[in-house]
């Protein structure tokens, strides 16, 4: 099956490569361009249900990437029980992508970057290409997942579709990408298949920016004549676009307001005109509107330190003290150089991956009209796709606002930042990013119901128990007893929302409740067979020990039920033929046996299991989880056999008086001097 996938993609690979290499050679001739291939390992796509259900690739793009190329392949397996399917595919750069597919409310005051999606119909074998030209450098996220989940339970073991996901990615760089220093004039041509690409600094600081094309004119004809040229500055990140101008004449500008700073960007210029070839000239300018004045620390370079095991001090002559404040305001003397207050931030690990940000100051921040106030949290390349949680308390305990008094805050993203804060909703029923849908929340009224099913259900074990204290089979009866008990207070243990009641580890209660659950199954077939005492209890103990290691290495897989079950009705039906052979006749020999106990007894197990394996979903769980619980101990009080000859040898006496008292004695038997009949003899002529 790899062997066939595999040789399946090769064409789909051969052709992404020959086309990626037809449409970029030749390119750029002032340009020197290196390829890169990277590819990811195929995974397993799963139905949406919540962020966690998403199989989330990463891919670095480098700087001066002038085309990327993703190849995104779906394979479809088991393709006699697969239908067709659309593959949701989310890209986002610098952060993983926020995606919603199910219509969940945000929480109030989120803000979040949207993603580019796509959608693949998948067929046996679905092939996809995406392209992006002058893409944003950095860390570049691609989320996919099959459509919505149908809530539908599927058990292990069970042949089932699955989709496996590979994207590739392939990207043409540029090394040697000429840079334009502000103030002066750089030469450049640009024909329709061979733009122009150039990169420029941006310092900090740097309040808005201009490029302008100057002197541009056409090298073709008899004479020069004016060109049209496309002008762009920064790069694509599908959330945001290169600023981008038409040029028709001799000269054009494009200007960007608060740009990034302390970064590079980029700048292409292309000829929109079919064979026009254009020479040009280009310059670049910025502006610095004023520069923020740090207020709460600054270094001392004229003092030393007599401290010198101070980590802050070991390496050098510097001390670090807090800036003077204006006595009468309480607020921070502000230069005249400066036109904003720069507040520096500390930020401290709380643990491996949570960031906590306060002002060095302390919480209070003083904000003044004249003057705005700044505070920069700095983000960690490790947490990226982080959420961030800002937090802002307007104190007014100190000074008096009039009624048209506003204070806005702005938070300027340089980088996505926000991803999933939570699991599965600790709340039943609340979804969302942040848990705060209620569209589809459970009442109190609904989680009582829904406790009370699942356990209640459990009391139909009664019957079966007492059934089997009556016949004497102590043994199962205390397996039923267990199955009981710890199926009742693992339902009550795994409630959500607030109706929990756990008396043990939630982890302990659901390994003791499959344990008792398939020995129950276990015990009674083998109960059925009618062996001797001896072979029944060894298989007894020997398939508990095996069902025990079995769950250990997997709880919930299909087979830890079905090979208990199948492997005592190969034995129980063995042992039936071998002594129907023996004895000429149908065993167990009574039709009435055949209709009023174990058809109906095997109807109900095969109508409980059929509940199990393919009717169960997360909305009808209480209904046919309960369900289950009643088939399985009612079918356990038709199938136990009656109680053995072999009781009645050694003087059992059990039933209700006339008085309707419960009575249970052993009287022992004298046998003198003749022989007392074997109790092992005529096991199961009983019918």
């Amino acid at each position: 099956m790899v062997r066939v996938v595999l040789v399946d993609i090769l064409p789909f690979i051969f052709y992404f490569l020959f086309t990626f290499v037809r449409t970029t050679l030749g390119d750029d001739a002032e340009v020197t361009f290196v390829s890169e291939l990277s590819s990811k390992p195929a995974q397993k796509l799963s139905k949406y249900s919540w962020y966690g259900n998403a199989r989330l690739h990463r891919f670095h793009i480098p700087e001066e990437t002038a085309i990327a190329r993703w190849l995104f392949t779906v394979t479809k397996g088991h393709s006699f029980s697969c239908t067709e399917r659309n593959v949701s595919i989310h890209m986002r750069q610098g952060a993983p992508p926020v995606i919603n597919p199910t219509g969940t409310v945000f929480p109030n005051m989120t803000v979040w970057s949207h993603c580019h999606s796509l959608t693949v119909p998948v067929s046996a074998l679905s092939a996809v290409t995406f392209n992006l030209s002058n893409p944003a450098p950095g860390d570049w996220f691609v989320a996919t997942h099959l459509p919505e989940d149908d809530g539908r339970i599927e058990q292990k073991g069970f042949p089932s579709c699955y989709y496996l996901f590979q994207p590739q990615l392939s990207i043409r760089r540029a090394v040697d990408t000429p840079i334009i220093q502000p103030g002066m004039l750089l030469q450049q041509t640009a024909a329709p298949k061979n733009p122009a690409r150039l990169k420029l600094y941006v310092p900090q600081f740097a309040s808005s920016l201009s490029v302008s094309v100057e002197d541009c004119s056409s090298m073709e004809g008899p004479r020069r004549s004016k060109c049209s040229v496309a002008l762009s500055l920064g790069s694509d990140s599908l959330q945001d676009r290169p600023k981008k101008v038409n040029c028709f004449g001799t000269r054009c500008s494009a200007f960007l307001s608060n740009p990034p700073w302390d970064t590079w960007l980029r700048v292409v210029v292309e000829s929109i005109q079919d064979n026009q070839t254009v020479t040009f000239s280009i310059i670049s300018n910025y502006t610095v509107g004023c520069k923020p004045k740090s207020v709460g620390l600054e270094v001392d370079k004229g003092s030393n330190s007599s401290n010198t095991n101070s980590p802050l001090t070991r390496n050098s002559a510097t001390t670090i003290k807090t800036t003077a404040f204006n006595s009468d305001s309480g607020s921070p003397v502000l230069l005249s150089s400066a036109c904003v207050w720069n507040i520096p931030v500390l930020f401290e690990e709380t643990d491996i991956l949570s960031l906590r940000f306060t002002p060095v100051n302390g919480p209070n921040v003083s904000v003044r009209a004249a003057h705005p106030t700044l505070l920069t949290y700095p983000l960690p390349a490790q947490v990226t796709g982080g959420t961030l949680n800002l937090q802002l308390t307007l104190n007014t305990t100190n000074i008096t606002l009039g009624n048209s008094s506003t204070v806005v805050a702005c938070l300027s993203p340089r980088a996505p930042v926000l991803q999933l804060n939570g699991s599965l909703p600790c709340r039943t029923g609340w979804r969302g990013w942040g848990c705060t849908d209620d569209s589809t929340a459970q009442p109190l009224t609904r989680q009582f119901a829904a406790t009370l099913l699942l356990t209640l259900s459990n009391l139909s074990f009664l019957p079966a128990i007492v059934v089997a204290i009556k016949r004497f089979y102590i043994t199962e009866a205390s397996v039923y007893l267990f199955t009981m008990f710890f199926s009742t207070f693992y339902h009550a243990c795994d409630q959500p929302g607030k109706v929990v009641l756990c008396i043990m580890s939630y982890d302990t209660l659901q390994y003791c409740d499959f344990l008792g659950s398939i020995c129950s199954i276990w015990v009674t077939i083998l109960c059925m067979a009618r062996v001797s005492n001896i072979v029944k209890y060894t298989l007894f103990l020997l398939g508990t020990l095996l069902i025990a290691m079995s769950l250990q290495l997997d709880r919930r897989g299909l087979w830890n039920l079905l090979g208990p079950i199948l492997s005592a009705l190969l034995f129980m039906v063995a042992i039936w033929v071998c002594r129907g052979v023996q004895r000429r006749h149908c065993y167990p020999p009574s039709w009435q046996r055949w209709v009023f106990y174990l058809l109906p007894g095997t109807l109900c197990a095969f109508i409980g299991m059929c509940l199990y394996i393919f009717a169960e979903t997360e909305d009808n769980y209480y209904y046919t989880h309960s369900i289950w619980h009643i088939l399985v101990a009612t079918c356990v009080v038709f199938l136990l056999p009656p109680r053995e000859r072999s009781l009645a040898a050694v003087n059992w006496t059990m039933g209700w008086r006339k008085d309707w008292k419960w009575t249970c004695r052993w009287t022992p038997r004298i046998c003198g001097y003749t022989l007392c009949p074997s109790s092992k003899d005529e096991l199961n002529t009983v019918t």
